[in-house]
């Protein structure tokens, strides 16, 4: 029987949260008024559902990075990079804020993730750098053909517009060798939607003791004591 040919692979997806972690979303109107699948029971869960469906990350944006290989190696480090893609986003507008939380007595921005973060932006002015900032996650990782590694980083999304797409980029050095993959498919994610004078609709979900929603109109050029009406 011959051998079998070595082979490295990597992969990313979106980062999972913990399930009382609560996020920011921003999801066009149909979206936002849906009702989740009764299987779906914590913030987690939601934030799973709502990506599938077409909500686009916003803010800080979690990715999990896969490393795989059919024999066993040290992946010695692991760079990203993030480059912008002309792609078109042809989803329905994300013009509503999708919050989940935990709790009632919950409140946003939550904790920030310890793993490496890459700017969208490159850090040097927006939509995105020219020569995009390349970004060493930490490491070595051990990989067999059972065991696959996992890296996380953190995308920053903030400032950038919306809704756009990216693309990123994944280099590993593998046995004092470097391997570049081929960029991901495109990804969307979006800006917040809100700005001075105007205060998008929000939908924020609840998941616990009850799972309720609750929707909020937006606002425009809100005074300072103002509150929208929401139910």
């Amino acid at each position: 029987m011959p051998a079998r040919e070595p082979r490295i692979d990597v992969g990313i997806a979106p980062g999972a949260l913990d399930a009382d972690a609560g996020w920011v979303l921003m999801a066009s109107e149909d979206l936002a008024r849906a009702t989740p699948p009764d299987d779906v029971v914590d913030c987690r869960g939601l934030r799973e559902w709502a990506l599938r469906e077409g909500a686009l990350p916003v803010g800080d944006a979690p990715h999990t990075i896969g490393i795989t290989a059919n024999y066993r190696t040290t992946v010695e480090s692991v760079q990203v990079h993030v480059v912008s893609d002309p792609a078109p986003y042809t989803g329905g507008t994300p013009s509503v804020r999708l919050v989940c939380l935990p709790r009632p007595d919950a409140d946003l921005p939550f904790p920030e993730s310890d793993a490496a973060r890459i700017k969208a932006g490159g850090g040097t002015g927006l939509p995105f750098s020219r020569v995009p900032e390349r970004v060493a996650l930490p490491g070595p990782h051990e990989v067999t053909p059972r065991s696959p590694a996992e890296v996380e980083v953190v995308v920053d999304l903030t400032g950038t517009p919306g809704p756009f797409a990216y693309r990123i980029g994944i280099d590993v050095v593998e046995q004092n060798e470097l391997r570049r993959f081929p960029m991901t498919e495109p990804m969307f994610a979006t800006e917040d939607g809100g700005g001075m004078g105007y205060w998008p609709a929000t939908a924020t979900w609840t998941m616990s003791p009850d799972r309720t929603r609750t929707y909020c109109e937006p606002v425009t050029n809100p005074a300072p004591d103002a509150k929208p009406t929401c139910a």
